[in-house]
């Protein structure tokens, strides 16, 4: 009976992310099969709307909301969270975490309420600019709290060495794990077919596109202005940008400052982008940082051409000149050069197009990171 499973708790980042939810979304399709007793416990001040769809989806799941404005001191944050665990006793707490320099709370109180198996997964991780000599005493409180985990999971290798070198945490307890997708569901003969005029989109102009929240990290003020350039060459290219963020009034007007102003589009989140990426020409990941992905992946399953950054978790995925082109990130006219060069270059962008879906088919299988994520749930005492 389910109240005779043992409890597998995940516990949400305070700044999650879209991503973080297709993490959380995609594992518990895998997980629910398993015998746990699975429990999201969100911190935060009001229900998110991805939570209720998500408990709609499952309905075996239980959603706790732990309510702490953001003002509220880091020590009573703790305690709250303490008492909520400590209520729970799970077996197993899986903190989906954005750096190692924030969501320390949450990995506090699964330390101090004595969870017996702890495993944290970090979204972001970049090396620091620079060391805060300021705070020896935080730093060293961090390394401590971060040894108290298990299990640290991480998307790259690169992370892996900046977790080690950066934050002084056991090598062996740092797993890297990449991300994955169904290549199957992921296909274009799997996807529903549609058609650019039911996005209210041009039917014949060149699409660039780029999806993602409307933050700086995302670099879409960086293709806004390599649209410049791209109509020189491309004088018909459209732009569509698809995401919702803080920025999105700041981008909407620097997109009116451009000379084609009515050939960039704004499109708010979907909930299923996989109908509308296979219209899309050329796929621009333009970041600054990167997280992990599940537009790219799914971009490059859909047999799409990708023009990205090369930053290290792009890097990862898109081998340059193969399964995409990689370019300096925040370079606005490297980023218009290599699209002109894509759409000037057929044999090129089929090329790219059907690397990129072996790539991901071969390197990035939802399969393969759903068992090796599960396996960090080890039974422990």
């Amino acid at each position: 009976m389910s109240n005779q499973r043992a409890r597998l708790v995940y516990v949400m980042s305070h700044h999650a992310q879209s991503d973080i939810v297709s993490y959380l979304s995609l594992l518990i399709q895998h997980v629910e099969t398993l015998p746990f007793q699975i429990t999201i416990v969100d911190i935060a001040t009001q229900t998110k709307p991805w939570l209720v769809a998500l408990q709609q989806q499952h309905p075996a799941l239980d959603i706790i909301m732990v309510e702490a404005v953001p003002s509220v001191p880091w020590g009573i944050r703790t305690r709250m969270l303490v008492r909520v665990l400590q209520q729970l006793r799970p077996h197993v707490v899986h903190i989906l975490a954005d750096t190692p320099d924030v969501d320390l709370d949450i990995i506090t109180a699964s330390w101090l309420a004595q969870v017996p198996w702890r495993v944290a997964s970090f979204t972001n991780v970049f090396a620091r600019a620079t060391t805060d000599s300021a705070r020896p005493i935080f730093d060293w409180m961090r390394a401590k709290i971060l040894k108290s985990l298990h299990e640290i999971i991480v998307y790259t290798t690169a992370a892996k060495t900046i977790i080690i070198d950066e934050y002084h945490v056991i090598h062996n307890t740092v797993r890297v794990i990449p991300i994955g997708i169904d290549s199957h569901t992921y296909a274009l003969h799997a996807i529903p077919k549609r058609q650019r005029d039911e996005y209210y989109l041009n039917t014949t102009s060149p699409l660039i596109a780029a999806i993602g929240p409307f933050v700086h990290a995302k670099g879409h003020a960086v293709l806004i202005h390599a649209m410049a350039r791209i109509w020189e060459h491309i004088p018909h290219a459209e732009l569509l940008l698809v995401g919702d963020g803080p920025e999105r009034a700041e981008l909407i007007a620097l997109a009116q400052n451009t000379s084609q102003p009515s050939q960039i589009h704004f499109m708010s989140t979907l909930q299923q982008p996989q109908l509308l990426i296979p219209l899309i020409d050329i796929f621009v990941q333009p970041s600054f940082a990167e997280a992990m992905s599940y537009q790219l992946l799914m971009a490059m399953a859909l047999e799409r051409p990708i023009v990205a950054t090369a930053i290290p978790n792009i890097s990862t995925i898109v081998e340059s000149n193969a399964s995409g082109l990689l370019v300096r990130p925040g370079d606005s006219e490297a980023l218009a050069s290599a699209i002109i060069r894509l759409w000037n270059d057929d044999p090129l962008r089929i090329t790219i197009s059907l690397n990129a879906r072996t790539r991901v088919s071969q390197r990035f299988l939802l399969s393969r990171w759903q068992h090796d994520t599960v396996a960090c749930y080890r039974a422990r005492g």
